[in-house]
């Protein structure tokens, strides 16, 4: 769903948007109320009510670019990594063969 927003410049754009509930049905009362109101999911625009309707204001928080996570503190050790995990198991199964063989 759309709805439309006033920017600073003086232009409308459609952005999308949810219905949410203003209200609960009471039982035997009337249906529960919903409007629909812009998702808060623009980086560069906050969207705030007003009496022209929904206007965009300039966020003024720093928006980072989530980056890769950061290694775990395990990897540096070879015996607790996954990819190591299974040469060891190999290297096990090998050593007990050849144990079985020699005796």
């Amino acid at each position: 769903m759309l709805i439309q927003v006033g920017f600073p410049d003086g232009s409308a754009r459609d952005v999308p948007a949810q219905l949410r509930s203003i209200s609960t049905p009471a039982s035997g009362g009337p249906p529960a109320m919903f409007e629909l109101v812009p998702l808060q999911c623009n980086a560069l625009w906050q969207f705030v009510r007003s009496e022209k309707g929904w206007q965009a204001v300039g966020r003024r928080q720093l928006v980072t670019k989530l980056g890769p996570p950061a290694q775990e503190w395990w990897h540096s050790i070879v015996q607790m990594r996954d990819e190591a995990d299974v040469p060891l198991r190999q290297a096990c199964r090998i050593g007990k063969a050849s144990q079985r063989q020699s005796l």
